[in-house]
């Protein structure tokens, strides 16, 4: 409930919202779809921006075809430095 009020404050601002999830390794179909509600509420001019999304959770996105949406749009990517890492020391994919 905080972050949604939180996201629905700084959607109101008109300009693009550019969101880090970088750091997340699990996006479930909630969170998801609160990010979709934002976005597809927001109007043609404003957009939410994914930043930093890992392969699993672009994964997510992708498989629900909610990557088509006009208001909800893949960001930059996080340098390979900062992706997770698996015990064999390999970047997880």
């Amino acid at each position: 409930a905080v972050f949604d009020e939180q996201l629905r404050q700084v959607m109101a601002s008109r300009r693009p919202v550019h969101l880090d999830l970088s750091g997340l390794e699990f996006l479930d179909l909630g969170a998801l779809h609160l990010l979709v509600r934002h976005a597809a509420h927001s109007g043609t001019d404003r957009k939410l921006i994914l930043d930093g999304l890992t392969p699993a959770v672009q994964s997510v996105i992708e498989m629900v075809g909610w990557h088509r949406l006009p208001g909800l749009v893949q960001g930059r990517q996080p340098p390979e430095s900062a992706r997770p890492v698996n015990l064999s020391g390999g970047a997880i994919s």
